[in-house]
């Protein structure tokens, strides 16, 4: 068994399927949790259950099946994650230590110069939250007559300033995008790629995904979130994690 990153060839995969009873699972306890999970509140629109790298329960909502594609939203922001590492092991970063100005570096030299990688990982960065930045970041700023200016989700993210309430209190952590946009910033200038150009290559090429992922409009790659693929596609990412970054 080989990390997936030592192999340069891609894998494709073609899912095989079992049932709960041949996969020693209990069918009662799966059919009540795909009646909570297609409940008329919880808006779902597929659901997978894997064991042993077989899809044992698959589902979907009405209109949609294996080929629909869905958006991540924010599970965009694990797969991020995931790219950071690979760059840590192509030894493109040095690792999650050092100072983001390393990359970043408008913040050389200023008060910023000292966040590190990890900060940004973990959310703890400090840098000002204004209101919702999910919603800013998505449709932008809206005006005094109901219609909305576009954002620059670059720029917004580094030319944040500290939190007062924040920096130099012992709780740091703060859910925002912005924090996942500088990470997705670093992985580009540490490659020399696009974020997704990177993916491609270093990830999805690997586990045999198919994606797309969204631009603002100022053609920068949304990091905080929105790529585009197939439910089973996801659960491929999942079963990377599951089996601790191999692919068998």
């Amino acid at each position: 068994i080989n990390s997936f990153l030592s192999d340069e060839s891609s894998h494709s995969v073609d899912w095989i399927t079992s049932t709960p009873e041949s996969s020693g699972m209990n069918q009662e306890g799966i059919d009540k949790a795909m009646e909570y999970a297609f409940n008329d509140d919880q808006n779902t629109r597929s659901v997978l259950i894997i064991k042993n790298g077989s899809i044992v329960t698959e589902k979907y909502s009405d209109g949609n099946n294996e080929d629909t594609i869905s958006t991540s939203w924010s599970t965009a922001k694990s797969f991020v994650s995931a790219l950071i590492g690979i760059a840590i092991d192509k030894n493109q970063i040095q690792s999650v230590d050092i100072p983001a100005s390393d990359f970043i570096t408008e913040w050389k030299n200023t008060d910023k110069s000292f966040l590190s990688i990890k900060d940004f990982l973990q959310m703890s960065s400090t840098l000002l939250e204004i209101g919702d930045d999910g919603r800013l970041m998505y449709v932008g700023f809206e005006t005094f007559d109901g219609s909305y200016t576009l954002l620059d989700n670059l720029d917004f993210s580094i030319n944040r300033i500290f939190n007062p309430l924040r920096k130099d209190s012992s709780f740091k952590w703060n859910y925002q995008n912005a924090d996942t946009q500088i990470l997705g910033e670093i992985i580009e200038r540490a490659s020399n790629e696009t974020i997704y150009s990177y993916a491609q290559k270093n990830l999805f090429s690997k586990i045999d995904i198919k994606a797309d992922w969204w631009k603002d409009g100022f053609n920068n790659y949304m990091a905080y979130c929105c790529l585009d693929m197939t439910s089973r596609d996801f659960a491929k990412f999942g079963l990377l994690f599951a089996r601790d970054g191999r692919w068998f």
